[in-house]
């Protein structure tokens, strides 16, 4: 039954889509977030009932799904063995057709905790008027997922003792119980072929996921001692299970001299732990710089310091630019000594003077940077410094996150319901920048500028614009938008963010019932494993008028005929 052919898929999927003009009693079709209601489903381990799978207007909806050999023994276990043999046969609904066991009907189906990355097939059934039977099929393939969410002890308070002036913190101590994989079940006990216990643990000060960088597995332990007194340091603990996959949990560790065994700790200062954010958000700004004291985290010390100066390194391929904003003093046309830098002779780089504010380039992303910052007091300097990777994020904007656009009648225009567009500048905060694949030379900072378009969240076509038409049938509602970046109309999107609109009729432009259903044919083109399918083309035919053509999106196997029925 998995093996079904492209042309039996394509046709289900036009069936849903694309019947036009037929005289139906009564329609069925699948919703168009199918996979994402399968997958919360796998996700909070709950059952799917049929009506949630559907849109239609028949009555008596039944479901059925394949059942995995490996998983007869949850069947058995949750009770569909009715009479108690052993076997899940016809005898007990289940009915084995080319090779495939189905469930039976019923008007929900079981997920099963293990069924990452199998095919499920399943078949809808409902009851026209006629009390002839109508049944929908479909082939998913889900994704793997990784561990369900772990619990941290929060927080977590380390008191120091005469005997142990320092001691080591396991990762596992920081979680409470027992972990095991997401593949469980709702009944005890629990069967440990199908729940793994996870036996691997590991930690690293706050984890910045936005980089979407994993996280080193092989930190187990950490070391604490006289120099975390007074301090409250982030934490993150990962869970692994075999297959690599990570959940992660934040915690605090609070460190306390219980005794008074640790000497007075001098002034500290602390490089903050999401510095990557800091200072890729002021990379976003029109001078991307950031003062040293916004580098440092708020300890206990922070307000000893009268002043507070950065220093960098600089690789001595990238001077060039530190040239032309004037830091060759003495204009002799190299960083040196005279001009304040620091020549270090076993490396390729020089450390920057000790400025004010801290300078960042599009040279320094993707490579590691050196920083150090002092703190200077009348009577007291104090330092720190780390080496760290900088990643680069691809795209450099600062936008709002919402608007208020009140509907107003396009200038010189008669058309009673033609309005001003939403416009994709009304949301920048800043021009589109990126590090490379950009537009025209860089500026001295190293940034090349990209073209901003956008489109609405739901909208399947992907096309390049940079207003978006507003009707009445907009007033009043939260229009979520797709902010995307690009070289050109051409080139893919380096990066997007999502923002919203609220669209107001304050002058009370629109009738009371000045808003129509909007008519939209919209479907995707898959084969029969369930891949999209790219360049496909669509068709509908019209009797009075002219055919209507589009092809499927990439890489999205979309369509939408939304520009000529919206």
């Amino acid at each position: 039954m998995k093996k079904c052919s492209s042309s039996a898929v394509l046709a289900l999927v036009f069936s849903c889509f694309c019947s036009i003009g037929s005289a139906q009693e009564g329609y069925i079709r699948f919703v168009e977030n199918l996979e994402n209601i399968v997958l919360q489903a796998h996700s909070y381990r709950i059952i799917i009932e049929a009506a949630s799978l559907v849109q239609t207007n028949l009555s008596k909806l039944n479901v059925r799904r394949t059942v995995d050999p490996e998983h007869e023994a949850i069947y058995l276990q949750n009770g569909y063995d009715l009479n108690k043999d052993g076997l899940l046969n016809q005898l007990d609904g289940f009915e084995s057709l080319d090779g495939e066991k189905f469930s039976p009907w019923n008007y929900y189906i079981e997920t099963m905790p293990c069924g990452e990355k199998e095919p499920l097939y399943f078949e809808v059934r409902a009851l026209g008027k006629d009390s002839m039977p109508v049944y929908l099929q479909k082939l998913l393939t889900l994704r793997d997922k990784p561990l369900r969410g772990i619990t941290c002890v929060a927080p977590f308070k380390v008191y120091l003792t005469e005997k142990e002036a320092s001691l080591t913190i396991d990762a596992a101590d920081l979680i409470p119980g027992d972990v095991y994989d997401d593949c469980y079940q709702m009944v005890l006990p629990r069967d440990t072929l199908l729940t793994p216990l996870i036996n691997k643990f590991s930690m690293e000060p706050w984890y910045n996921e936005y980089y979407k960088r994993t996280p080193d597995s092989t930190q187990q332990y950490f070391e604490l001692n006289c120099s975390h007194i007074g301090s409250v340091i982030p934490i993150s603990v990962f869970a692994w299970n075999k297959t690599g996959n990570f959940s992660r949990c934040v915690t605090k560790i609070e460190v306390l001299d219980s005794t008074g065994i640790c000497p007075d700790p001098r002034p500290t200062i602390r490089l903050n732990d999401s510095l990557e954010l800091i200072l890729q958000k002021t990379f976003a700004q029109l001078q991307p710089t950031t003062h040293a004291k916004n580098l440092l985290s708020r300890g206990f010390s922070f307000a000893q310091f009268k002043n507070f100066k950065v220093r960098r390194s600089i690789r001595k391929a990238n001077l060039a630019a530190w040239l032309q904003l004037g830091y060759d003093q003495n204009q002799d046309g190299q960083l040196n000594e005279l001009d304040g830098f620091e020549v270090r002779q076993e490396g390729d780089f020089l450390l920057s003077p000790f400025l004010d504010s801290l300078l960042v380039f599009c040279t320094d992303f993707s490579d590691s940077l050196f920083i150090e910052v002092r703190g200077i007091d009348t009577m007291v300097t104090v330092g720190t410094q780390q080496w760290f990777k900088l990643f680069n994020p691809g795209l450099f904007v600062e936008t709002h996150f919402g608007i208020t656009k009140i509907l107003t009648l396009k200038g010189g225009t008669q058309g009673k319901f033609l309005f001003e567009p939403l416009k994709v500048q009304e949301f920048l905060k800043s021009p589109c920048y990126t590090c490379n694949n950009g537009n025209g030379m860089p500026d001295v900072w190293g940034r090349k500028t990209l073209i901003p378009n956008m489109k609405r969240l739901d909208s399947a076509i992907d096309t390049f614009q940079q207003s978006i038409d507003l009707e009445c049938c907009d007033a009043g509602r939260v229009l979520l938008l797709n902010i995307q970046a690009r070289k050109d109309t051409l080139s893919p999107a380096i990066g997007s963010v999502i923002a919203y609109a609220e669209i107001l009729d304050e002058k009370r432009l629109c009738p009371i019932d000045g808003c129509r259903a909007a008519r939209r044919i919209l479907g995707k083109v898959t084969s029969s494993t369930g891949a999209l399918i790219a360049g496909m083309k669509v068709k509908i035919d019209r009797p009075k008028e002219s055919s209507i053509e589009i092809s499927t999106s990439a890489p999205t196997g979309l369509f939408d005929f939304w520009e000529f029925f919206g």
